[in-house]
Parts: structure tokens; sequence; C-alpha cells
């Protein structure tokens, strides 16, 4: 390639060895004829030149491909982590294909943004195959989750992680619509409090028994000795939800899209609410303990539409920008007079 290729297109992937297509012909000034050029490209991202447009090219099996984040000048372990689709694509096994090294999933690896080559020029989004996964199987060996692996997966039901697995990452199952079933495995230390966001069928974040870094109380996701409140499942039918009393941090988007719930009280334990918190939900009303000494965080009740007076305790200390922005029926917000308030707080 880097003297100039003239073979046909077929040759042309076998010599790329899963490199990025469009990477390589643009940087060795690809001399092949006008056709393959073209077919090169399309195996790239549709937006930008991207070390992560194409994956692995396996012809004896058509629906496997490498997603293992890869370097410019180490396209080798771009294959060392391989996700298998079966025939219908209702199923997904992620497989650690390696026993050496700790290569990592690309974040996004499945967006549609990136063209994935099934074989040659077939790609698998163009016909929105990821919207068949009903099953993920991530196999063991593989440590991390990270951003966006499974976003708008909107029709997977069910997912099974490895011991193995240590961390799952921002927007992981993001608008996983579909989503009824999972089971943090025990070696998960760190779960991204947006990681479930618009899993609206989604009622319960489960813990295997040998899990110590997380509890689960009815359903809701907390860090250990619940003084952290990572995650309420968007599908809980519960309308009124009172915060316990060992809670100090509400996590960012911990609330985000829960659309069933109304009613919130929060304690006076609570010293931080966080980015987003609230934002999007179906809230009427939010009662906040007396002497609560909490920060609002950026946007923490933006869109609420349903709320219509706040009263906010005499020793809040902060309330972020745009805490309470797009609250279109707010009618009565009382702040107290040492809060310090940002702007645009409660704009529009």
């Amino acid at each position: 390639v880097e003297q100039g290729f003239s073979g046909s297109f077929d040759d042309f992937i076998t010599a790329l060895n899963g490199k990025t297509a469009y990477e390589i012909a643009l940087k060795n000034n690809y001399s092949g004829n006008k056709k393959d050029f073209t077919n090169a490209l399309n195996l790239a991202s549709e937006n930008e030149i991207s070390g992560r447009a194409t994956t692995n090219i396996t012809p004896n099996n058509k629906t496997s491909f490498g997603i293992a984040t890869y370097t410019e000048d180490n396209y080798s372990m771009a294959n060392e982590i391989v996700a298998v689709f079966s025939d219908d694509f209702s199923t997904l096994t992620i497989t650690k294909n390696t026993s050496e090294g700790e290569p990592n999933i690309r974040d996004n690896a499945f967006n549609s943004r990136y063209k994935i080559a099934k074989n040659q020029n077939i790609l698998i989004n163009e016909d929105n195959k990821m919207n068949n996964v009903k099953s993920v199987t991530i196999g063991e060996g593989i440590k991390n989750i990270p951003t966006g692996l499974f976003s708008r997966f909107i029709n997977l039901q069910t997912i099974t992680l490895p011991d193995s697995l240590e961390t799952i990452g921002d927007y992981a199952f993001l608008d996983c619509y579909a989503l009824t079933d999972i089971t943090i495995s025990k070696g998960v230390r760190a779960i991204s409090s947006s990681a479930f966001t618009g899993c609206k069928e989604l009622t319960d974040i489960k813990l295997s028994n040998g899990n110590p870094y997380f509890v689960n109380d009815s359903g809701v996701l907390y860090g250990i000795g619940k003084t952290m409140l990572i995650a309420y499942p968007d599908g809980k039918t519960d309308t009124e939800y009172s915060l316990p009393s060992e809670v100090r941090e509400i996590e960012d988007r911990a609330f985000d899209n829960c659309h069933n719930l109304e009613s919130i009280t929060i304690p006076n334990t609570i010293t931080k609410i966080g980015d987003y918190a609230f934002y999007d939900t179906s809230l009427k009303k939010v009662s906040f303990e007396d002497d609560n000494a909490a920060t609002i965080g950026f946007y923490a009740f933006w869109g609420c539409e349903n709320l219509t007076d706040v009263k906010l305790p005499k020793s809040l200390k902060e309330i972020s920008a745009g805490a309470f922005r797009n609250c279109r029926n707010l009618e009565t917000l009382s702040v107290p007079d040492t809060a310090q308030f940002s702007c645009q707080a409660v704009s529009y």
C-alpha cells in the first residue's frame, strides 16, 4: 500500500488486514482504479477520517468483526476483541480473542456514525441490523463496557455480564428501550450514573450476590453504605420516593427520564444533587427537609414541566445554572437569602 496499490478491491481488503481503509487510502495516495478507491471510502466514517471507522474483515465468518481499540501505529489489537452475531442478528456475543495484553473495546463501537464492515463492502449498519439484537453475552476476560457501547440497541432485552467485568461507562445502555433484565456481576466496581438512561422498561438493577461494591434497595442502585444514589431505574412504577437518610449525594442523571415518578422527598443529609439529576422527569412535587444544605447541580430539574411550586430549604448553598430550566409551569420558587443563585437558573 505504501508503494501504491493497483490490485482488485478484494486484494486491497486483504492487504489492509483490519486497518482503516479511509486512513490508509489517503495517507498512502492509493493508486488503484476509481471504483476500488470509492469502495475503500465506503468502509469509512460518513463524517470524518477516523481510526475507528472500520473493523476486522473476516471472509470465513461474515458476522464477526473486531471492536478493540487500536492506534495509528498498532493495528494488531483491532481484532483482539471480537463481536459475533447470529445469522438473524438477534444475539450478539463479545469475546476476548487473545490471552495476552488488555485490549479495550473502543467507545461507541456499534454507533451508526461508523459503518462497520462485515465482509468487503457489505455494511452491517446500513439496514439497521443492530435493531434486531435482543440478547447480548459478554465473555470472560473483558473488563470494560465503554461509553455508548450498546447505545440505542432499541430491542435489546437481556445481557449477560462476565465476572471479569470491572467498569460500565457513560451511556453504555442509553435508550435501550426494551431492556428488562440485567445483573451486575461480582467484579464490577464502577458504574456511570448515566449507564441506564432511557431504559424505560428496566425496573430493577440487579446485583450478583458476590458484588461488594454496590447495594440494591428495591431495585435502586446505590454505592456501598448507600451514601451515594447512582441510578433509579426509569421503568420503576412507583409514583413517590423518599431517599434513605444514609444518602449524601445524588449522582448526575440518577433519575433522568423517570416518567412515572411524581413526588420525591430529599432528606437533610443530602449535600449534593448532581447535574441533570432529575432531567425530564414527571415530578409534580419536590420536598426538601428543613436545614438541607445541598447544592443543586447544573440543569438538575431541567424539563420537569409538571412542577408548579418549589420551596427550597433555608440552608441551601447553591443553585447552579439551568437548574430549573424549561420548567414551563413553574409559578413559585422560594429561594433562601443565603443561596448563591446562578445565571439562568430558571430560564425558559
